[in-house]
Protein backbone atom coordinates (compact mmCIF):
# COMPACT_ATOMS: atom_id res chain seq x y z
CA UNK A 1 0.00 0.00 0.00
CA UNK A 2 1.05 3.37 -0.46
CA UNK A 3 1.85 5.98 2.14
CA UNK A 4 -1.51 8.05 1.25
CA UNK A 5 -3.59 5.11 2.00
CA UNK A 6 -2.05 4.16 5.13
CA UNK A 7 -2.46 7.96 6.14
CA UNK A 8 -6.15 8.33 5.36
CA UNK A 9 -6.92 4.71 6.66
CA UNK A 10 -5.58 5.70 9.85
CA UNK A 11 -6.95 9.33 10.19
CA UNK A 12 -10.41 7.29 9.62
CA UNK A 13 -9.76 5.20 12.29
CA UNK A 14 -9.14 7.57 14.82
CA UNK A 15 -12.13 9.76 13.44
CA UNK A 16 -13.88 6.67 14.37
CA UNK A 17 -12.55 5.75 17.62
CA UNK A 18 -12.70 9.43 18.28
CA UNK A 19 -16.13 9.95 17.50
CA UNK A 20 -17.00 6.38 19.42
CA UNK A 21 -15.25 7.91 22.59
CA UNK A 22 -17.73 11.24 22.29
CA UNK A 23 -20.70 8.35 22.61
CA UNK A 24 -19.30 6.59 25.51
CA UNK A 25 -19.08 9.81 27.12
CA UNK A 26 -22.16 11.47 26.67
CA UNK A 27 -23.70 8.17 27.81
CA UNK A 28 -21.94 8.19 30.90
CA UNK A 29 -24.47 8.69 33.68
CA UNK A 30 -24.82 12.54 35.38
CA UNK A 31 -25.49 13.14 38.32
CA UNK A 32 -28.88 14.51 39.25
CA UNK A 33 -28.83 18.65 39.71
CA UNK A 34 -30.42 19.83 43.18
CA UNK A 35 -33.78 20.91 42.94
CA UNK A 36 -34.89 24.16 44.11
CA UNK A 37 -35.82 23.63 48.00
CA UNK A 38 -32.17 21.59 47.79
CA UNK A 39 -30.36 24.89 47.14
CA UNK A 40 -32.34 27.26 49.30
CA UNK A 41 -31.44 24.73 52.02
CA UNK A 42 -27.65 24.77 50.63
CA UNK A 43 -27.34 28.32 50.86
CA UNK A 44 -29.70 29.11 54.24
CA UNK A 45 -27.65 30.29 57.27
CA UNK A 46 -27.71 27.32 59.81
CA UNK A 47 -27.90 28.41 63.67
CA UNK A 48 -24.93 29.15 65.14
CA UNK A 49 -22.78 29.56 61.84
CA UNK A 50 -22.21 33.29 61.35
CA UNK A 51 -24.29 34.96 59.01
CA UNK A 52 -21.69 37.77 58.03
CA UNK A 53 -21.86 39.25 55.72
CA UNK A 54 -25.75 39.30 55.94
CA UNK A 55 -26.73 37.64 52.42
CA UNK A 56 -30.70 38.63 53.33
CA UNK A 57 -31.73 34.51 53.03
CA UNK A 58 -33.03 33.67 55.90
CA UNK A 59 -33.63 29.82 57.18
CA UNK A 60 -35.39 27.86 55.42
CA UNK A 61 -38.96 26.56 56.79
CA UNK A 62 -40.68 23.60 55.43
CA UNK A 63 -44.37 24.09 53.90
CA UNK A 64 -47.15 22.80 55.27
CA UNK A 65 -49.22 20.46 53.29
CA UNK A 66 -51.74 22.37 52.60
CA UNK A 67 -49.23 24.90 50.84
CA UNK A 68 -47.81 22.01 48.60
Amino acid sequence: MSTAVIFLALALAMAGAGSLLVWVVHRFPRRREPGYWEQLEAIAPVNGRPTEPPSGIAALVPLADEEH
